[in-house]
C-alpha cells in the first residue's frame, strides 16, 4: 500500500475586518447575480441558435440521432421546455405567503425563456391575486409563474390520491371518501408532509403539464433563488436517451 505523507498547510490569520467583509462581499454579488440586475432580457432568437449549433456539433462528433435535428423549430417552445411543480399548502402561519416570496417571483422570471413555474395551491392564496393587474399583494407576477387554485385542501388531497391509483378503484366510495379526509387531516396538520410525494408529482399534476408544452419536469421549492438557468443549462443532453 503506498504511503503518502502530509503536506504541511500554512495558514494565514485574517483580520477582524476580513472575517466581517467577505462574507457581506460574498452575500451581495451571490443576490445581484440571482436577480438578474443588469442583464440583458431573455433573446429567443440567440437561444434558438445556440441550440441548434450545439445539435449540429453533437451529430457530427457522435452517432446522434438526425431525426432530433428535425424538431428543432424557431418557437422557443418548439423543442423543450420545462415545467416545475411547486405544490403549496398555506399551513397555520397568520402570513400565508413567506418573506422571501418577492425574491423567488423576481429570480424566476430570469428563467421565462426556459421554464415555466407551476403552483397548485389550497385555494388560500387566489384571495391575493389580482387577475387585472397580474399581481400577488401588490407584486408583479411573471408570465412563467402560473397558480393553479385547488379550491381546498381536499382538493389537494384528491389529486395526491393519484399515487395509488389502481388500488383505489378497488375501494367502495365510502372508503375513498375516508382515505381522502385521512390525507386531508394529515396535510392540515403537517403540511411539510407534501415533500412525501415530489417524486410522483409528474404524474399527480400530469394534466397542469401536457406533454405537447413540456418535454421535462421536475419539482422545487419557494425559498430556491434561481435567476436565468439558461445560462447553466446545457441543451444537447435534453436530446440524448
Amino acid at each position: 500500500m503506498e504511503h503518502r505523507r502530509s503536506q504541511p498547510r500554512i495558514y494565514k490569520k485574517s483580520t477582524a475586518t476580513e472575517k466581517k467583509f467577505f462574507p457581506s462581499f460574498l452575500l451581495f454579488f451571490i443576490v445581484l447575480f440571482a436577480l438578474g440586475w443588469n442583464l440583458p432580457p431573455p433573446d429567443s432568437n440567440t437561444f434558438v441558435e445556440d441550440i441548434r449549433n450545439q445539435l449540429k456539433s453533437a451529430s457530427r462528433n457522435s452517432s446522434f440521432d438526425q431525426k432530433v435535428l428535425a424538431t428543432v423549430k424557431k418557437n422557443v417552445h418548439g423543442y423543450y421546455r420545462i415545467a416545475i411543480l411547486i405544490p403549496f399548502l398555506s399551513g397555520r402561519e397568520q402570513s400565508i405567503l413567506p418573506n422571501y416570496f418577492p425574491i423567488f417571483l423576481r429570480t424566476a422570471q430570469g428563467s421565462a425563456s426556459l421554464i415555466d413555474f407551476i403552483i397548485p395551491h389550497d385555494g388560500k392564496l387566489t384571495q391575493f391575486i389580482d387577475k387585472n393587474t397580474s399581481t400577488i399583494q401588490g407584486i408583479s407576477i411573471p408570465t412563467n409563474v402560473k397558480f393553479i387554485d385547488l379550491k381546498s385542501i381536499q382538493g389537494m388531497a384528491n389529486f395526491l390520491l393519484r399515487v395509488v391509483d389502481s388500488r383505489l378503484k378497488e375501494k367502495s366510495r365510502s372508503e375513498q371518501q375516508d382515505l381522502l379526509n385521512t390525507i386531508a387531516l394529515h396535510l392540515r396538520s403537517n403540511p411539510y408532509s407534501l415533500v412525501e410525494f415530489k417524486p410522483a408529482l409528474g404524474h399527480i399534476f400530469a394534466e397542469f403539464i401536457p406533454k405537447e408544452k413540456y418535454s421535462h419536469w421536475g419539482y422545487s421549492d419557494l425559498d430556491i433563488v434561481f435567476g436565468d438557468c439558461k445560462m447553466c443549462t446545457q441543451t444537447t443532453p435534453f436530446f440524448v436517451n
